[in-house]
């Protein structure tokens, strides 16, 4: 289930100037509405109550969207929010997803400076690295196997490259 990440979003407001009280009302508006619902998830909700809240937190970003804004970093706000447009309230409804990824960051943690140490000249090996060692993360934390998995995909890619080539001949 994906979810953005609500610390990544709130951080920004440090880089903003005191001026733009526009951008500033924008980002104290979707403090509070973390903070709302983080509160509101602390009382033990039921499903359907966590499904209605969810669906006025979108709705309340909704109407940010539709609002507009005249600031640059305002506007720029409300375009992330508009990228992520079904992804910033998983962790309403499902409770063992975190409002952040602060948890999959420090899984890939060690990765990221492995790589960051090793000398991998083409971006294609770069790719190649992260792509893996994101698989094998994460098929850990789902508890599978990654030696497994790694050999169903190989499988898996193999029989889809041989009826890609049976489908040319």
């Amino acid at each position: 289930h994906l979810q953005r990440c609500w610390a990544h979003l709130l951080r920004e407001k440090d880089n903003l100037s005191e001026n733009d009280t526009e951008a500033l009302a924008l980002y104290e508006k979707l403090q509070d509405l973390h903070n709302g619902l983080n509160a509101f998830l602390d009382t033990n909700p039921t499903l359907m109550q966590r499904i209605t809240v969810q669906q006025q937190a979108q709705e309340l970003i909704d109407s940010l969207i539709a609002e507009g804004a005249e600031s640059e970093k305002a506007l720029d706000l409300l375009q992330t929010l508009q990228g992520g447009l079904g992804h910033w309230f998983t962790f309403v409804t499902y409770p063992k997803v975190k409002s952040t990824n602060n948890q999959a960051e420090r899984i890939l943690r060690d990765s990221v400076i492995r790589r960051k140490t090793m000398t991998l000249r083409a971006q294609k090996g770069v790719n190649a690295y992260e792509t893996f060692q994101s698989l094998i993360r994460t098929w850990k934390q789902q508890g599978k196997n990654p030696y497994t998995e790694l050999q169903r995909l190989a499988r898996k890619i193999g029989e889809y490259h041989t009826s890609a080539q049976d489908a040319w001949d």
